[in-house]
């Protein structure tokens, strides 16, 4: 028997966490398993027939909800479920995953055309033989993904990070690139992030970078390099403050502190090393 929530958890917010931590306190109460139904592809970006950046992607999404303490995530096919009838939908869950509490927030929606809400998962409940716990929030409390993305395509990472719980933070694969910064005194590590993933507002922010478990004090540039080099595909360079650490590929994280300025184009190559010095002083300083 399982004890089963449902959502995008895009972000995995101190909003999710909350149901999240509902969940897990239920399934330990019963000795039963916890269980995270999720979508492989964002149901907002298959209702809007558009494509939707997330906060984070799958694997990431995986390893924070197990993280938190579920004991399982399942992906399901949202365009395949989303033309289920409520009942049917909860048949699945029933049948496949054997539930016995569904756990949600009080405006959660389901069923074809979300034509289904609490009160029919209520109805169900008896008919079907499971429990509903509904977790309630506050108005001050709500927090969705979308104004999440917003804050940070704003550059808004203190913001954003009040709302996630934690930094928020863009990972993957460190690079071999032209050596542009190691030519101007400042030798970073670059990584390309996943292109479904939202990519912060253009410009420089004091940061953190994580390299083999070990976490540097790091300044780091989101755009395109408009003064060193001329290409439209933006990444991430990141600049370890005070230290020399070699990275030869692996698995690296950037988390965003804080905005320092816009990314611009400079007159020459030194203009921008003496901006680059600047920025290093002024993230330094930020904790």
């Amino acid at each position: 028997m399982a004890v089963i929530t449902v959502g995008n958890f895009d972000g995995v917010h101190i909003g999710h966490l909350r149901l999240i931590n509902r969940v897990r306190e239920i399934a330990k109460r019963r000795g039963e398993k916890s269980i995270a139904v999720t979508f492989s592809k964002n149901s907002k970006s298959v209702l809007s027939g558009g494509v939707i950046k997330t906060l984070i992607n799958n694997e990431t999404k995986e390893r924070m909800l197990l993280d938190a303490g579920i004991d399982e995530v399942v992906f399901i096919d949202f365009e395949k479920f989303s033309e289920l009838s409520g009942e049917e939908f909860l048949k699945y869950l029933k049948k496949e995953l054997s539930l016995s509490v569904f756990v949600s927030g009080e405006d959660f929606r389901f069923g074809k055309n979300a034509s289904c809400g609490v009160n029919f998962l209520k109805e169900k409940a008896v008919e079907m033989g499971f429990s509903v716990d509904i977790v309630f929030f506050a108005e001050k409390d709500k927090i969705s993904s979308s104004s999440i993305r917003s804050l940070i395509e704003r550059g808004e990472v203190e913001k954003a990070a009040k709302l996630l719980g934690y930094r928020y933070f863009i990972e993957g694969n460190a690079l071999g690139g032209k050596h542009l910064g190691r030519k101007l005194g400042f030798p970073t590590i670059n990584i390309y992030p996943d292109a479904n993933v939202v990519f912060p507002k253009y410009g420089v922010y004091a940061s953190d970078i994580e390299v083999g478990g070990v976490r540097y004090t790091a300044v780091s540039n989101a755009g395109v390099r408009p003064t060193v080099e001329k290409t439209d595909k933006a990444n991430i360079e990141t600049y370890i403050l005070n230290n020399s650490v070699s990275v030869s590929g692996g698995r690296v994280v950037v988390f965003f502190k804080k905005f320092i300025r816009p990314e611009k184009k400079f007159d020459s190559p030194e203009d921008l090393s003496s901006r680059i010095a600047i920025d290093c002083q002024i993230a330094e300083k930020i904790v």
